[in-house]
């Protein structure tokens, strides 16, 4: 059994990216000896997030009987790792996207919001549909 270090409050949040059992820490009834935590450190090969979920809500069971399935079951972790999967792409689409426009690094949010909203908002989407086209492997938007 391993011992999982439960954080102390703080005035700073966790950082979800790099606290080790974090999903033992916010489902202990799901995670009660830290075993299959998709945020674990000790993982000997390296599996991608969304893969670890898709195992864990295909995990299931037999109890007196019936087949149970806690993750899939569970009332708030679909969306907990819905919201991580999410996060992680959005973060990962994003640093492709500054490595391929270099030139837009330096954009302050206000500065985005006035391309939105005035006449450079159409070479900003050529510029985003053109990066979204390589991701998604299509031409359309």
């Amino acid at each position: 059994m391993k011992t999982v270090s439960w954080p102390t409050v703080l005035n700073q949040a966790l950082n979800e990216y790099t606290t080790p059992y974090l999903a033992t820490m916010a489902f202990p009834t799901l995670f009660p000896d830290g075993k299959g935590d998709p945020t674990t450190p000790t993982v000997k090969r390296d599996v991608f997030f969304c893969k670890k979920i898709k195992h864990l809500l295909r995990f299931g069971e037999c109890v007196n009987g019936h087949w149970v399935y806690r993750f899939a079951n569970h009332p708030r972790f679909l969306y907990w790792a819905l919201n991580m999967i999410q996060r992680k792409r959005a973060l990962q689409q994003s640093s492709v996207f500054i490595k391929q426009n270099p030139g837009e690094s330096h954009l302050t949010i206000e500065q985005l919001h006035d391309m939105v909203s005035d006449s450079g908002f159409t070479a900003f989407m050529a510029k985003l549909s053109r990066y979204v086209s390589t991701i998604t492997g299509s031409n359309a938007y």
